[in-house]
C-alpha cells in the first residue's frame, strides 16, 4: 500500500503542478476566444465521459470493496469486460447525439468562433470519444493495483496532451491546439486499453454481460447521479455563456477555474490513495 500511495501521490501531485503551468502557458498562447473554444471543447469531453459511464464505474468500485463476497479474477475480469462493452455502446450512441446537437442542431457552439465550425465538431467529437473510451480502463488498473501505471494518467498523459496543444496552438491556433490534444488523446486511449487486454475476457455470452452492465449500473447509480448532476446542468449553462455572451468569457471563466485547481492539488492526488487504503482493507478481510 505504501508503494502504491506514493506512486499514485508523487504522480498526481507533480503531474497537476506541471498541467496548471502548461493551462497558464496556454491561456497566453490562444487569448480569450481561442482559449474559450478550448475549454468548451475540453468541458463537454469531461462532461460526455461521465455521462457515457452511467454508474457503471462506481458499480465496479462498490463490488470490489464489498466486504460481504469474495471477488475472484475470473468473476472480476468478466464484469471488466461487461463495462468496457457498455462504455464502448454508449459511447457510439451519445458521440451521435453529440453530433446531432452541434450539428444538426446548431447547438454548443456559438455562431462567431475563431475557426472553421465543421473543424471544431470533427475534433470536438474526436476528443469527446477517444476520452470516453480510454477513461474506464484507469479505474480497472487501479481495482487491480497497477498503482505506478495509474499515476501515469495525471504525472504524463495529462501534462503531455496540455504540452501538444500549447505547441499546437503557438504554431497554428486553436486549430493546431485542438488537433494536438486530439491526436495525444487518441494515443492515450490505444495505450491505455492495449494495457487492460490480459483483463478483459474475449468469451462470455452476451446476456449475461448486459445481465452483469445492469447491475453495476443499479449499484452505481446513487453515487452516479450524487456526483454527474453538477457536471451535466454546467455545460448547458455554459454553452448559453458561449452563445449569448461571447467564446471570450468561457476563456475568462477557464482562468478562474486554473485559479481554483491551484487549492485541489493535495485533495485531488489524495483521492485515489483512498481507494487503495479500501482495497487492501477488501484483501485481508476476503
Amino acid at each position: 500500500l505504501r508503494s502504491g500511495a506514493l506512486h499514485l501521490f508523487g504522480g498526481s501531485l507533480a503531474g497537476r503542478g506541471l498541467s496548471f503551468l502548461l493551462n497558464t502557458l496556454l491561456s497566453r498562447v490562444l487569448g480569450p476566444d481561442s482559449l474559450g473554444l478550448f475549454s468548451l471543447a475540453l468541458i463537454t469531453s469531461q462532461t460526455f465521459e461521465v455521462t457515457v459511464r452511467g454508474g457503471v464505474d462506481y458499480g465496479l468500485q462498490c463490488e470490489l470493496t464489498n466486504q460481504e463476497q469474495k471477488v475472484s479474477d475470473q468473476d472480476l475480469n468478466r464484469t471488466a469486460s461487461a463495462a468496457l462493452r457498455w462504455i464502448s455502446v454508449a459511447t457510439a450512441f451519445i458521440g451521435l447525439f453529440l453530433l446531432l446537437w452541434v450539428g444538426y442542431w446548431q447547438g454548443l457552439l456559438p455562431k462567431a468562433m475563431p475557426m472553421s465550425r465543421e473543424l471544431a465538431i470533427g475534433l470536438l467529437l474526436i476528443i469527446a470519444c477517444s476520452e470516453s473510451l480510454g477513461g474506464l480502463p484507469w479505474d480497472l488498473l487501479l481495482i487491480k493495483g497497477r498503482s505506478k501505471l495509474v499515476s501515469l494518467k495525471q504525472g504524463l498523459f495529462a501534462p503531455i496532451k496540455l504540452a501538444a496543444a500549447a505547441i499546437g496552438g503557438y504554431c497554428l491556433g486553436i486549430e493546431g491546439s485542438l488537433t494536438g490534444y486530439a491526436l495525444t488523446s487518441v494515443g492515450q486511449t490505444i495505450w491505455i486499453r492495449n494495457q487492460t487486454k490480459p483483463y478483459v475476457l474475449s468469451s462470455g455470452t452476451l446476456v449475461s454481460g448486459w445481465s452483469t452492465t445492469w447491475h453495476l449500473i443499479r449499484t452505481g447509480l446513487p453515487l452516479y447521479a450524487t456526483n454527474s448532476i453538477s457536471a451535466v446542468v454546467f455545460l448547458p449553462l455554459l454553452a448559453g455563456v458561449a452563445v449569448s455572451a461571447g467564446i471570450s468569457d468561457v476563456g475568462y471563466l477557464r482562468i478562474g477555474q486554473l485559479v481554483v485547481q491551484l487549492f485541489t492539488l493535495i485533495p485531488g492526488a489524495i483521492a485515489p490513495i483512498l481507494f487503495l487504503r479500501l482495497r487492501q482493507e477488501k484483501d485481508h478481510t476476503g
